[in-house]
């Protein structure tokens, strides 16, 4: 009788850590269903040693029962985590941290409840609600046979010890052994990767672990300098390829003898580290003298004093776009400037590509980034670049005018005449459907604008949103009639016809500035939020065929996943031969090439991001510290490099590149969280003319 009731006793502190073990493995099984075979050692110890302890906590008290109750209440909490960000990543292919997921729950709570539905609804819903709940539930009827509830005693704390002790000594040699598990866990974390070698409970835990950290001054990461180097004249011709202008054809003929000034500002950045007392600005001050900033160019100022329009386009692929379907997209990407490698990183959905954009930085904060770091000096933003210059400044949305806090951020980011959205003022233009119309949108606010130049506007279209079908969306249904009889799925028909809307309402606006005489005086610039991840219902690689049926190949990495198009046009560019960039670009080089072309005042050395235009060198690089540059494409979940085809790879290229890439995104980070900008501009005493 002693015997059994001590085995229950030990059977029941082992409950709450099995269940998680049995979590992890239900959850990354339904998610990426696969990582490095030496990653399940982890995957299964950490949750191990995470639910040994406690477990051990709620054998405190000498009620047997609430012992019970709080070892079904914390295995219910654990529970609800799982299921929270299993549907997170089945609708936005990514994992979100806890602060991304809290930013964005009322929101979603309120705009997406059909969205919400339609995944707890799923086959796949419905199976991971009941994988993970029917535990609990079995639990919570046969607990007392299993579980004597007991308290915690002395012996019990130290073979639970001994246990985690063991866990860790092989947990530990495990992780620090595999180059591919110890950059995951240190100086390459990112908490995607985190969650997909070691789990969801660890990822969270790495995340919550370096937060604290940093907010005590203490960097988990180092800035230091790895040079980046400028292109020689051969391999600059080799990333812009370009013939000409047949407007200022004597400049390009002459360009050979030019010397270009660097793009930098007149700021002592050694000199500034050497007064400041702050650490970590003193750091980052030293991170930058050390840079080497690229060169102006012969595309430098162009743009001066033209209109901008900035159109972040929602969900939106460039394999939609065809001559004969859209024109209008057709023609501003080949018609401006031509990029033909350009990749839109998604972060942390449509908040995190707005970011990006904007900020031409990587969101470190994932979804909080955009409200923290408008509440910093936004001083190198476009929409604050042209305000100064003059222009007026307005910003619109049709989807929630709240959502996402833009009510608090737009206005701080250079568009103070104006924030108009869904709910403050633009429901009166718009028919209220889900999505809600891009043309609608760009039609009711051109007469807003169009007669006060020079103006600087900013887009955020919804057109293009998921759910896609003809019965789910209302631009599916709407433009049904233009796709109908396309040698495609009906998933991928309603995805064209949704997106459609966001090239009607291009058509209208391009019209519009034709009509006015303003069109070669204006500049649009359009890019994606992030690459169509509504279309499936899985997000991991090989398991997403509407995607691969959209792209005409099935994705193997980010890089691939998030290949996409970029606009930079101009009406005036359609009388200059093509400008053609076959350089990998990225959403973080947009700001610095807008900059460059529109003649500001502005430091190649502040953005980790270039002026594509430039002699800098192209990296383009995501959060999970995969790369890729003109040389080849490092995948760092394998430790892969793949060369490019025909390039010449010198000695510890793929080194010097990762540690650029690591400092990088450490000076995103840094940026945001130390507000290293307004110490720039301020304690410099740099004064803009």
């Amino acid at each position: 009788m002693i015997n059994a009731i001590g085995q229950r006793k030990t059977i029941g502190y082992l409950i709450l850590p099995l269940y998680l073990i049995y979590g992890e493995i239900v959850f990354k099984l339904m998610t990426v269903k696969e990582c490095p075979p030496i990653a399940w050692v982890p995957t299964v110890l950490f949750p191990g040693i995470i639910g040994l302890i406690v477990s051990m906590l709620t054998g405190m008290t000498k009620s047997r029962k609430a012992n019970r109750i709080t070892r079904g209440v914390i295995m219910s909490i654990f529970a609800l985590l799982f299921l929270v960000n299993f549907f997170i990543y089945k609708q936005f292919k990514i994992f979100y941290e806890p602060g991304t997921v809290f930013a964005g729950a009322a929101g979603v709570a309120k705009g997406f409840m059909d969205h919400v539905a339609k995944l707890i609804f799923s086959p796949s819903g419905l199976s991971a609600i009941l994988l993970f709940i029917a535990p609990i539930v079995l639990y919570f009827i046969f607990g007392r046979k299993i579980d004597t509830g007991e308290r915690t005693s002395f012996y019990n704390i130290l073979q639970l010890v001994i246990i985690v002790v063991v866990a860790s000594l092989i947990n530990i040699p495990t992780v620090r052994g595999n180059e591919i598990l110890k950059g995951a866990y240190s100086d390459r974390y990112s908490f995607q990767t985190a969650v997909t070698d070691f789990g969801l409970l660890t990822g969270i835990r790495l995340d919550a672990t370096r937060s604290m950290l940093r907010k005590f001054g203490i960097n988990s990461t180092s800035i230091a300098k790895s040079e980046e180097i400028i292109l020689s004249p051969e391999e600059y011709e080799k990333n812009i390829a370009r013939e000409g202008s047949t407007v200022d054809v004597a400049l390009e003929e002459a360009a050979a003898n030019i010397v270009y000034e660097k793009s930098v500002l007149d700021i002592d950045f050694a000199k500034l580290a050497e007064e400041t007392s702050d650490k970590n600005l003193a750091t980052l001050d030293e991170y930058v003298a050390g840079l080497t900033p690229s060169s102006q160019n012969e595309y430098t100022g162009i743009f001066s004093g033209k209109n901008l329009i900035i159109v972040t386009a929602e969900a939106f692929s460039d394999s939609i776009v065809s001559p004969e379907l859209t024109p209008t997209l057709y023609r501003l990407m080949t018609k401006g400037i031509n990029f033909t490698d350009y990749i839109q990183q998604a972060t942390a959905g449509t908040i995190g590509g707005e970011y990006q954009i904007i900020f031409g930085l990587y969101p470190s904060d994932a979804g909080e980034s955009f409200i923290r770091m408008s509440n910093n000096t936004t001083w190198f933003t476009m929409g604050s670049m042209l305000t100064r210059e003059g222009y007026s400044g307005r910003a619109f949305h049709n989807g929630e005018y709240t959502y996402y806090d833009r009510d608090k951020t737009h206005n701080a980011i250079g568009y103070a005449d104006e924030y108009m959205a869904f709910g403050n003022g633009l429901e009166e233009f718009l028919t209220d459907s889900w999505p809600r119309s891009d043309k609608e949108m760009f039609d009711a606010t051109l007469e807003m604008y169009i007669d006060k130049q020079p103006f600087s506007l900013y887009y955020m279209s919804v057109s293009g949103h998921s759910l896609y079908s003809k019965t789910a969306n209302a631009m599916s249904a709407k433009n049904w009639e233009y796709v109908k009889d396309m040698d495609a799925s009906d998933t991928i028909k309603a995805y064209y016809a949704a997106n459609l809307e966001l090239e009607f309402a291009l058509e209208s606006m391009i019209e519009t500035l034709e009509e006015k005489g303003i069109a070669n005086d204006t500049v649009i610039v359009l890019a994606a939020d992030h690459f169509p991840y509504g279309l499936d219902e899985d997000g991991a690689f090989g398991n997403m065929p509407y995607l691969a049926e959209l792209y005409g190949f099935s994705p193997s990495n980010y890089m691939e996943r998030d290949k996409n198009g970029l606009i930079i046009w101009c009406g005036e560019l359609e009388e200059w031969d093509t400008i053609t960039v076959d350089a990998p670009v990225s959403s973080f080089d947009i700001l610095p090439t807008l900059l460059n072309l529109f003649g500001l005042e502005w430091d190649s050395r502040l953005f980790p991001g270039r002026d594509v235009l430039s002699d800098a060198e192209p990296i383009v690089f995501n959060g999970m510290y995969d790369w890729k540059t003109d040389r080849g494409i490092y995948i760092a979940s394998k430790a892969e490099f793949t060369p490019a085809k025909g390039a010449t790879i010198p000695h510890g290229y793929v080194d010097r590149i990762n540690s650029i890439v690591r400092e990088k995104l450490n000076y995103c980070w840094s940026v945001l969280h130390y507000d290293y900008y307004r110490h720039v501009i301020e304690d410099s005493g740099y004064i803009y003319e």
